[in-house]
């Protein structure tokens, strides 16, 4: 209804989530809708997307953006902009582009344009993370904040993650040794070209490097 907020509360286990399915309904949530056209078609289940993925990411955006109603009523982008979720998370595999991270638990909360994970546990680059993580959203960039603790991280593997974080010098194939350290991280994460902006790197780390190697 016009002028009220929907809020959910949900608990969601899975056996794998691929984030390139769901990432264009969280970033419909945090732009502006697009111009009114679009959206005479609906997003049903998995349909359409191994064939059309570029189709299918711009139905659901529009979907989204409609509030599942693509003749304007309620006002586009009304739902985006007035929902909220918390959800309790435990998924065996969650995939994103380059990465993959397994046994996820944690607590989601969801605003328009921002989410935070509190209280997470995952296992990543052979070694996991506890913590927190927020994600802002904007078009395709992305506020990356890391707030915890990393055991036994890969290096190598988390260089390779992030194409080298945008570093010219040196990168995965030159490094080995793993990680583990509180640390405080924050970055800028560009999803359409699945880059780090170097500029924006912020790390605030008590490190412990194991079997370290750096090589030419």
């Amino acid at each position: 209804l016009p002028g009220q907020d929907l809020i959910l509360t949900a608990d969601l286990s899975s056996p794998e989530i691929d984030w390139s399915y769901w990432q264009a309904w969280f970033a419909a949530f945090s732009r502006q809708a697009r111009e009114s056209g679009r959206g005479k078609d609906s997003v049903s289940g998995d349909a359409g997307r191994e064939e059309n993925p570029e189709k299918w990411r711009t139905q659901a955006e529009d979907t989204v953006a409609t509030g599942g109603n693509p003749s304007g009523k309620p006002e586009r982008g009304s739902l985006r902009q007035h929902l909220y979720a918390d959800v309790r998370l435990d998924v065996d595999r969650l995939l994103f582009p380059r990465m993959a991270f397994s046994h996820a638990k944690g607590l989601m909360h969801y605003t328009p344009g921002h989410v935070r994970i509190e209280d997470l546990q995952v296992d990543a680059f052979q070694g996991s993370f506890s913590g927190q993580v927020e994600l802002g959203m904007e078009d395709s960039l992305w506020n990356v904040w890391l707030d915890g603790e990393l055991a036994s991280v890969d290096i190598g593997s988390c260089f390779k993650a992030f194409n080298d974080f945008g570093i010219k010098k040196f990168g995965y194939k030159n490094i080995d040794g793993s990680l583990s350290s509180f640390i405080d991280f924050s970055c800028i994460w560009n999803s359409a070209r699945k880059t780090v902006d170097p500029a924006s790197l912020y790390l605030k780390a008590d490190m412990l490097i194991k079997d370290g190697v750096l090589q030419d």
